[in-house]
């Protein structure tokens, strides 16, 4: 798989590049591969088919005709149509935040027809819509209410509970682990505010299901377990939801942000090569688990955008370019938007920047991994800048408010993508971004994550239990707990006797669920 504007090495044939690729990050000359040479080898594989191409026609972004399946075939290449669609479509203004989709007061479902001051409707001016907190009670899709120019108050969130395990509160400490054996993307981490969002097709799909409280949530789990046992082998709607299958246009952004100051007293940088784009963050108040967000004006240090063109989404997670340890333990592969910096072997794809390596000094000594350090990046595929170029993208000084044409946009990078839970020689696959998985990065693999994303449905009136978690029972040398990757356990979601009782319902790859609230009234 060769870049077409790579042109030094496109007559070399694939069996040769899979021979020269075998030293992925070694450096040009005749030295032995080491252990994490070959261990990555299997990390490098370019995703993206040799006729991966796209282009703008009438200010739409259109796949070349010769690829049917771009998601499947081509998920770094869509991976980067997704970075363009969602600027274009103004996702940190117009989007549905967690705190959006799911009220934390909610009201119960109107009847048809019916709008009230104590019931929700979809499409309708619902309770608290004109007040500071819109979302109070009903679900509330800022695109749709919003005037242009109109500010909107955003409210950053702590961590994700998701990803979080005994969470301290990190936000105003002063001073930082120095210890060597701790990454600066976990430390980004637990400082950072993040702001998980939804396009318009999948909030509404979870509104007009009544997904946004926990009893509907409950009721969707007793429907699919009544039809294993009633009905097997078909599958009954009757009404109600056979299975939580989220509409083929729905798109989530996690995207995570540093308070400057914090930014800079973890010695990131905003210089006139690679810009943050940055946003106001003006809401300080406890959400209902107790943590707070400073106000500020935030660095967008990082974002993981998931898409369903495939049934179990394309997975692409972003970092700026300057992260410090931005490709640490998996490296970082692209094969579509930037090439890769790496002092390659003759002939090698420049798709992979390996992660750095020191000797541990040792009387016997071996390579082993060197974190926390900034990764260069190589030159733009031409093709992508004349995208940016003619969708009038990143083609203008920033400010202090996000916007379409910041040229910032320009500094973040393809850390990966992913599509399957293992290769076609059955090996796990891995995605993981620094900051957002920092401390588990070596783990990570987004979509067995969000594949163990559902609810046990056991109780309606409470906020509803994720009984199986991001973490496992097993720990990395510092401690840190690690994710789960590879191939999703069956007996996780169902019983093996008979009827399969149903034990975990899927939430269709989505933890966002988790923040349902019970009806009250």
């Amino acid at each position: 798989m060769f870049r077409k504007w790579k042109t030094a090495c496109g007559a070399l044939a694939l069996g040769a590049w899979a021979i020269l690729s075998v030293m992925p990050g070694a450096v040009a000359d005749d030295s032995k591969p080491d252990g994490i040479d070959y261990a990555m080898y299997f990390m490098s594989e370019a995703k993206d088919a040799e006729q991966c191409s796209m282009s703008v026609v009438e200010d739409t972004l259109v796949v070349s005709p010769e690829i049917s399946n771009p998601a499947m075939t081509c998920p770094d290449m869509s991976a980067w149509k997704l970075f363009t669609e969602v600027i274009q479509d103004r996702f940190w203004r117009n989007w549905a935040s967690d705190d959006q989709v799911w009220p934390s007061q909610p009201y119960g479902m109107c009847e048809p027809g019916e709008t009230g001051p104590d019931c929700c409707a979809p499409g309708a001016e619902n309770p608290g819509y004109d007040s500071d907190t819109p979302a109070a009670h009903c679900p509330y899709y800022p695109g749709d209410h919003l005037e242009e120019g109109e500010s909107l108050t955003r409210t950053g969130r702590a961590l994700s509970k998701a990803h979080s395990t005994n969470m301290t509160q990190a936000i105003g400490h002063s001073v930082h682990p120095t210890r060597s054996d701790i990454d600066p993307g976990r430390v980004a981490r637990q400082e950072m505010a993040e702001i998980v969002q939804r396009n318009k097709p999948m909030f509404d799909y979870i509104f007009e299901h009544n997904l946004y409280n926990t009893q509907g949530l409950a009721d969707a789990f007793k429907a699919n377990a009544r039809n294993i046992d009633r009905n097997a082998p078909y599958r009954v709607g009757d009404g109600k939801l056979a299975k939580l299958d989220l509409p083929v246009q729905s798109i989530m952004i996690k995207s995570n942000w540093l308070l400057e100051e914090q930014a800079q007293e973890l010695g990131f940088e905003q210089d006139n090569d690679h810009p943050y784009i940055t946003m106001t963050i003006d809401k300080k108040e406890e959400d209902r688990f107790g943590e707070k967000i400073q106000p500020g004006t935030y660095w967008l240090v990082a974002m993981h955008v998931s898409s369903k063109d495939t049934p179990n989404w394309v997975w692409a997670t972003f970092e700026h370019v300057d992260n410090p340890g931005r490709c640490d333990y998996t490296g970082c592969n692209d094969s579509y938007g930037f090439a890769s910096a790496d002092d390659l072997p003759e002939g090698a794809a420049d798709n992979y920047t390996a992660p750095h390596q020191t000797s541990d000094d040792l009387a016997t000594p071996q390579q082993v991994f060197e974190h926390g350090q900034p990764y260069d990046s190589g030159p733009i595929n031409p093709e992508l800048e004349d995208i940016l170029v003619d969708l009038d993208i990143a083609t203008e000084p920033g400010s202090d408010e996000p916007r379409i044409t910041d040229r910032a946009w320009r500094s973040y990078r393809l850390k990966g993508s992913q599509v399957e839970f293992t290769d076609s020689m059955g090996r796990a696959t891995y995605l993981g971004n620094s900051v957002t998985e920092g401390g588990f990065m070596n783990s990570a693999s987004c979509i067995s994550c969000h594949a163990r994303a559902g609810t046990d449905g056991v109780a309606d009136s409470k906020p509803p239990q994720m009984p199986l978690g991001v973490f496992e029972n097993r720990l990395n040398v510092t401690g840190y707990q690690q994710s789960n990757s590879g191939v999703p356990n069956p007996a996780w979601y169902h019983t093996s006797g008979q009827p399969p009782e149903l034990q975990v319902l899927q939430t269709d790859f989505s933890w966002g669920f988790m923040h349902a609230a019970p009806i009250e009234k």
